[in-house]
């Protein structure tokens, strides 16, 4: 997508983009409900088409057939492992570098205490206090020197010998505390399966137009409305999300939403919307801004059924 005129663009040009997306078959791999312009993934994506199934195989045919010898028939004991190793390439690490476990922020205070444990002079760890991290990992040549503050019987080198003292696993494995939660686990690698054969400095090169082209649209289109660009401009300076700043950003999303765009909403005025180059399309921005273009030009924000404050936002 090249820089330029936004007007004169048209929704033609952006269908012709969409039949040349080597992505474009992607799309066909998620569950998407019809009419609606799914923008926010980075919050929670669609299932994959299989997902459904999927689970229900692991309920009739391996939880339900095969009950607690699933663990060893099925492959559950290693879950957190496989899973892993499925979501590595995602971050440029190693298969053996990443594990599935617990919660971010549960993840946080395992690796953070690890870091703080080993002897030595440096005693400080430095963070942006504004971050988010969502994505950990342990380099290989670093595992064997971090000791997990929650020592959990997962973590543990023979987990089934059950001894009364604490010995890490040789691994990446040793950052896992309680049983894995299989039906999160199993459906995290389905979804993760959507990633089959994707090349992912293409899923990059999409996310940066998807965004750039987003911008360049709201800018020209929105901008007598009172809506201003809050991400970076320069796609190299932000990811597969663009942020709009409205001073009536709350109601904006919600009467965007009732026209079938979905985004989410941050205090205090923000428009958030993700573009997951997998199964968004060139087409969905350009409807996107046009329906708030249209939301704010008809006064529809201004509605009382808009006003009105979600628990979640």
């Amino acid at each position: 997508m090249t820089s330029g005129d936004e007007s004169s663009l048209e929704r033609r040009d952006l269908e012709e983009l969409d039949r040349a997306d080597p992505l474009r078959a992607f799309r066909e791999r998620f569950e998407l409900p019809e009419g609606i312009v799914y923008l926010d993934g980075n919050s929670l994506g669609p299932p994959a088409r299989t997902m459904a199934a999927r689970l229900e195989r692991l309920v009739a045919g391996e939880w339900g057939a095969d009950l607690v010898a699933s663990s060893n028939r099925h492959g559950w004991f290693r879950l957190p492992e496989r899973v892993g190793a499925r979501i590595a390439p995602l971050l440029d690490a190693e298969e053996d570098e990443v594990v599935a476990a617990d919660s971010v922020s549960v993840n946080l205070f395992k690796l953070l205490g690890a870091l703080l444990r080993p002897a030595g002079k440096r005693r400080v760890l430095l963070a942006e206090e504004s971050d988010f991290p969502t994505d950990l990992y342990v380099a290989r040549e670093a595992q064997d020197a971090l000791i997990p503050p929650i020592r959990g019987w997962m973590g543990h080198a023979r987990p089934f010998d059950f001894d009364a003292g604490y010995r890490p696993a040789p691994s990446i494995r040793r950052f896992l505390a309680g049983t894995p939660p299989i039906l999160s686990m199993i459906a995290l690698e389905e979804g993760l399966r959507t990633f089959d054969g994707v090349d992912m400095a293409e899923v990059r090169r999409k996310s940066e137009a998807l965004g750039d082209l987003f911008l360049r649209l709201a800018s020209g289109r929105l901008a007598a409305f009172g809506v201003s660009p809050a991400s970076p401009l320069d796609a190299r300076e932000r990811g597969s999300r663009a942020t709009l700043r409205h001073p009536d950003a709350w109601p904006a999303m919600q009467a965007l939403i009732a026209r079938g765009v979905v985004g989410d909403f941050r205090e205090p005025d923000l428009l958030r919307f993700g573009f997951a180059p997998l199964y968004v399309r060139y087409v969905d921005v350009w409807d996107a801004v046009e329906a708030l273009r249209l939301v704010l030009s008809n006064g529809e924000h201004r509605e009382a059924r808009h006003r009105r404050r979600n628990e979640v936002t």
